[in-house]
């Protein structure tokens, strides 16, 4: 038996599974709208009781859980709702936020960004997805909860007697109780070890924890189903969290805290000066000091040179190790950075446009072997190298991955960063941004003939299962390691791009290929394989299955480059399979989304930010920038609102943790260690009250303007599209709701920076697109005021100026 609920050599007297002690059943309401049952009992001197309720039209029971300890002090080991699934095991699908690696690990809260466990077989389906406002609502205090195991650095300090109980998930597909798959939810203690995993101690009562009262409470909706789509019914559970509780918090106003050109004139300036992080910067942070530029590197972060009589630049990286280096990476790519740079240069800096091209300069220096070309120009050799990773020859991809807490377990002879390997997700991505630049900034003439032998590269490449290698060697042999990956969704990507600027029929074709073999290999049970899932800093076998729930490792990175792969796709060809696929992908994505601000988080404000993978513990990683592009774009296309609004929340998330005065009084980001304007690569990275560091421009405050650059450019301000029924507030602004009736529009729009504690409280402009509509002229009705007439189509939108209190005027259409 599982030792979770195993009876031997435990405290069994603190260990209550709530539905052993039910003897009592009531119906307490029963109207033609709502009908509610209470069950009850007593376990020792403890009282428990739980009301299910369904409603008309709910696809979903809710269910509530009271206890009433009887102890004084109150003492528990765990309080929990335990379920059998019996539609089938195995089940076709499983998920839940984590992996687990033993049978003592659990599902700490410490990942429930947005939590389910969802099991299916066939058409059958349940999901139980927990309460989140109860969680917060019904806080209960722990002394010695959260433990960890081993060391950390750069750690929050926290007040021992304001440290939550947390709550746990558990999915168990072997636990011995029965043939059944179970899954549980409650309340219970865990280790947090390895930043990836968390274990629940179950011997002789050593997570029995003394409680700050003896009334405890907790909630979860239970999802029951026999008509799920196979390997889909997922999505309608995560477009369920969304709609209950992401939107709601997109209504409140953090975590941004002025217009987005002010964090462009902030950013852009300080992130540029910037000299860290050497290893005298690090071991400051460390220590909590500041950053001292008289005590920092040699090196400013924008690097301007000439290459070959080329004016040439770059935004070189910040890690010590990584200090000298241009990254054109699958992370990090100043490829991307230059869209960005160049749309603010535009609107703000005209020096921008120019590093803009410089950095274009730069990119197109890189040799090409048969349209390959490599990721990294170290500034301080003016070379070219391959890429970060270069795997021994002694180096097996199948090793045993230890049960405990063994940090000498774990290889990591594959860092190099002297690599000649070429990494096709890097090329891929360099040539996606640098065709933007081509598309959205302006027609440099040489991109195109440059990226083109790289399409053919690719075409070339394919081979007969459509998956491309990883990595390459010079000769061009692929690299054993992710031999098998997901990593195609960038290639048709970049691909579909090419297409479209070529209208070369073979770059299509390879694209539709390699998306076949995702819809084949990758989405059923998703297997999100990519440099990241197992090479970066959450090191697995590559054969890893975590077979008590069912998964397969899982890293974003890949499922972002997806859901853009099958959006370019649909957009090429109009096959409403790809973009059914993307939508899928994306609301399996929004799993690693935080749809709500958790009172254990005090590290900063998370809503609305990314986790990088299922064997991860950050939050607010700044992939987010990346995948609020993705989501918006996806959103228009599908006619989707809830992913319009995940984009603005990913997009605006990605300022959240820059230091600036307006974070520290709105409660956005109280500990920042970065200068003025730039910010570390995401917060609680290894699983508690956590201030990393930073990783570089792009990964930060960079990728942050860039994204924002793209939804400004694409829903301006604030966006309606009358005939999809699609409006969304974006630059600091919610649109609460909108109408037209013959030709008058009406909408209400809320000035969210107005309602921060501290508020903005100066006038700006804004865009504010509308689509869906005939052409012709409209009465322009705001907040129910009569701005004038504007003309449909409006181009670039109706520019309004956004006051404290209200929508002063129109100032242009």
């Amino acid at each position: 038996v599982s030792p979770l609920y195993s009876d031997s050599d435990v405290a069994r007297e603190y260990r209550l599974l709530a539905a052993d002690d039910f003897r009592t059943v009531k119906v307490v309401k029963n109207t033609p709208h709502e009908v509610v049952v209470s069950l009850s009992g007593t376990s020792g001197n403890n009282r428990l009781e739980q009301t299910i309720s369904l409603a008309t039209g709910q696809d979903h029971f809710h269910i509530e859980v009271d206890a009433l300890l009887g102890q004084t002090p109150p003492r528990l080991e765990y309080l929990l709702s335990l379920f059998a699934f019996v539609g089938g095991n195995p089940p076709d699908f499983t998920h839940v936020p984590c992996l687990k690696r033993a049978a003592d690990d659990v599902i700490g809260d410490r990942i429930f960004d947005a939590p389910a466990t969802i099991i299916q077989k066939e058409g059958r389906l349940t999901a139980l997805v927990p309460d989140l406002d109860i969680l917060n609502e019904e806080v209960i205090y722990a002394q010695g909860a959260r433990p960890l195991e081993g060391t950390r650095g750069f750690r929050i300090p926290q007040d021992p007697a304001k440290i939550s109980m947390p709550t746990i998930m558990d999915l168990d597909l072997k636990s011995g109780l029965t043939a059944a798959p179970v899954f549980a939810f409650g309340l219970a203690d865990f280790f947090t070890e390895q930043h990836m995993f968390w274990r629940h101690e179950n011997l002789k009562g050593a997570m029995v924890r003394d409680l700050s009262t003896n009334r405890l409470r907790y909630g979860f909706d239970l999802f029951l189903r026999a008509d799920a789509a196979p390997f889909r019914g997922y999505q309608s559970i995560s477009q369920f969290l969304w709609q209950q509780y992401g939107r709601e918090f997109l209504r409140q106003p953090r975590p941004q805290a002025m217009p987005l050109v002010e964090y462009a004139k902030v950013c852009y300036p300080a992130a540029f000066s910037y000299k860290g992080d050497i290893a005298r910067d690090t071991k400051r942070y460390s220590e909590g000091l500041a950053y001292d530029p008289a005590d920092s590197g040699p090196l400013v972060t924008w690097l301007e040179f000439d290459l070959d009589g080329s004016p040439v630049g770059g935004i070189r990286a910040t890690p010590s190790q990584w200090y000298n280096d241009i990254q054109f990476s699958p992370w990090w790519n100043c490829a991307r950075d230059a869209v960005g740079m160049y749309w603010w240069g535009k609107q703000t800096d005209p020096s921008l446009v120019e590093k803009a091209r410089r950095i274009v300069n730069l990119a197109l220096t890189a040799p090409q072997k048969q349209g390959v070309f490599p990721s990294i120009f170290r500034y301080s050799d003016k070379r070219w190298y391959g890429c970060y990773w270069k795997f021994p020859a002694d180096f097996k991809t199948k090793w045993t991955f230890p049960s405990s807490w063994t940090p000498k377990a774990i290889p990591t002879t594959f860092w190099n960063t002297n690599s000649n390997l070429y990494q096709t997700a890097a090329a891929s991505k360099t040539g996606v941004y640098l065709l933007h630049y081509r598309r959205l900034c302006e027609d440099d003439t040489r991109i195109l003939p440059y990226l083109r032998p790289y399409g053919d590269f690719l075409v070339d490449h394919l081979g007969d299962k459509a998956c491309i290698p990883a990595m390459l060697t010079v000769d061009f042999d692929p690299v054993p390691e992710l031999a098998f990956n997901a990593e195609g969704g960038i290639h048709i990507w970049f691909l579909c791009e090419l297409y479209q600027a070529t209208q070369e029929k073979k770059y299509l074709d390879a694209a539709e290929r390699m998306a076949t073999f995702l819809a084949k290999e990758i989405l059923p049970q998703q297997r999100w394989y990519d440099f990241e899932t197992f090479y970066s800093c959450s090191i697995k076998p590559e054969d890893f299955f975590d077979s008590y729930t069912g998964q397969w490792p899982q890293c974003t990175l890949s499922m972002l480059w997806a859901t853009d792969g099958y959006t370019s796709l649909y957009e090429a060809t109009k096959n409403p399979d790809y973009i059914h696929n993307a939508e899928a992908v994306a609301d399996y994505a929004g799993f690693f989304q935080a749809v709500w601000q958790p009172h254990f988080m005090i590290s900063a404000y998370a809503f609305g930010g990314f986790r990088s993978q299922n064997s991860d513990a950050e939050w607010l990683d700044m992939r987010q920038s990346l995948f609020g592009e993705a989501f918006v774009r996806l959103g228009k296309l599908a006619g989707r609102q809830d992913l319009l609004e995940r984009g603005v929340a990913a997009v605006r998330s990605s300022f959240a943790i820059i230091n600036h005065p307006r974070h520290i009084a709105n409660d956005i980001f109280h500990y920042p260690r970065y200068p003025l304007g730039i910010e570390p690569e995401n917060i609680d990275h290894e699983g508690l009250p956590q201030n990393p560091l930073r990783s570089g421009f792009d990964w930060g405050e960079g990728g942050g303007l860039a994204a924002a650059a793209t939804l400004l450019c694409h829903l301006g301000g604030a966006y309606l599209d009358f005939a999809k029924n699609l409006g969304v507030g974006v630059d600091g602004v919610y649109v609460k709701w909108f109408d037209c009736h013959g030709k008058r529009i009406q909408v209400e729009l809320v000035n969210q920076l107005a309602l921060l504690p501290s508020a903005y409280d100066s006038t700006y402009p804004i865009q504010f697109r509308i689509e869906g509509l005939a052409a012709g002229k409209y009465q322009l009705v705001v907040n129910g005021r009569a701005l004038g007439d504007v003309e449909i189509p409006a181009g670039e939108g109706v520019r309004l100026e956004i006051g404290p209190s209200s929508i002063t005027k129109v100032i242009s259409s």
